[in-house]
């Protein structure tokens, strides 16, 4: 994990001790809260599949019942099945979230490397601090930017399902 060479261009002093574990402090934090949006996406995607569920088989129902299937029933199904898509999108299990540092690559890399002494510890609060960053960034980007629009469209393919069966109910009837 570290870069001798890097070490050796940038002057890293054992004064500044302190400052690098707060940013070790504040790395694991910023990726504890990534994880914690992690898990409400995933709540709140289980719960409007859910209410999309009961509004299409309670209005649906009644207006298949009512009407059969029009224009516009099929785009209320429509809205179901994007609504459904993005849904999946959000709670797809997905393994390659960077949130922990794996135990055996820090010591492998900063505490038992062959030929080295161990490295300082705010050596080791500093290269951690920047990898979890380098990880933040890589989740933020490529998992949780696109699963943010995934629930927004999500939550417009129900306001427009509800919509849709409500227009078919009050038109059909």
């Amino acid at each position: 994990m570290t870069d001798q060479q890097d070490q050796e261009q940038i002057d890293i002093r054992p004064e500044s001790a302190a400052a690098y574990e707060l940013a070790f402090e504040e790395a694991r934090r910023a990726l504890a809260g990534q994880e914690s949006a992690l898990v409400a996406f995933r709540t709140r995607a289980g719960v409007i599949f859910s209410a999309a569920a009961i509004v299409t088989s309670f209005l649906g129902g009644q207006a298949l019942a009512a009407n059969g299937f029009t224009p516009i029933s099929w785009l209320a199904t429509g809205a179901f099945a994007v609504l459904g898509i993005a849904a999946l999108a959000v709670l797809w299990p997905d393994h390659n979230w960077e949130f922990d540092a794996v135990p055996n690559q820090i010591i492998g890399a900063y505490i038992e490397r062959p030929g080295h002494d161990a490295d300082e510890l705010f050596v080791i609060h500093r290269d951690l601090a920047l990898h979890m960053e380098n990880s933040y960034v890589a989740n933020e980007q490529s998992r949780l930017k696109p699963m943010r629009w995934a629930f927004r469209a999500a939550l417009v393919a129900l306001a427009v399902e509800v919509a849709l069966w409500l227009a078919e109910l009050a038109t059909g009837a």
